[in-house]
């Protein structure tokens, strides 16, 4: 595998025996139902798996098309970004399908933001049913000091702390 996607779908085809086909598109979700790739696939999607950004935490580059600069004010940021692009997805979803979503908590200069339970109550509002989370650790945390992260286990064996981010699960 070349890429994350390419891992991730060799992943399900030999665990689970699920097909699997992705695109990677290079605008913002909340476009994405100008495209064809959209029209195609309402109702056919059985999962999808993303990391939302986090409000204003990640930005990933100066691309007009990031969230942070569209939405200096969380509120509208989550009525606007975040409904919207979880709206498209409950489309594309299929009745039954599966929606999984890894976003934390954050806090951005002194101020907490409670993304975790925001995204809850925003899918819910859309129709989507929250099932339950899971935890998923990560590798590393480079820059952060890791006895001041909430989310966060012990490792017994390494003797130090693993930070630990949520997958939120939802059905359609």
């Amino acid at each position: 595998p070349t890429n994350t996607y390419d891992s991730l779908s060799g992943f399900l085809k030999k665990e689970l025996n699920i097909d699997c086909d992705y695109s990677i598109q290079k605008m913002s979700s909340i476009n994405y139902r100008d495209t064809k790739e959209y029209k195609e696939n309402i109702g056919k999607v059985s999962l999808i798996l993303t990391s939302p950004p986090y409000y204003a935490k990640e930005e990933y580059s100066q691309d007009t098309e990031q969230s942070y600069l569209h939405f200096s004010n969380y509120r509208d940021w989550l009525g606007t970004f975040l409904f919207t692009t979880f709206k498209i997805g409950y489309e594309l979803v299929k009745d039954g399908g599966y929606c999984l979503v890894n976003i934390s908590d954050v806090s951005i200069k002194n101020k907490n933001f409670d993304l975790e339970l925001d995204t809850i109550n925003v899918l819910e509002e859309i129709g989507w049913k929250y099932q339950y989370q899971v935890g998923m650790k990560m590798n590393r945390f480079i820059g952060l000091d890791a006895k001041k992260i909430v989310n966060r286990v012990f490792d017994e064996n390494r003797e130090t702390y693993i930070k630990v981010e949520p997958i939120l699960i939802f059905k359609k």
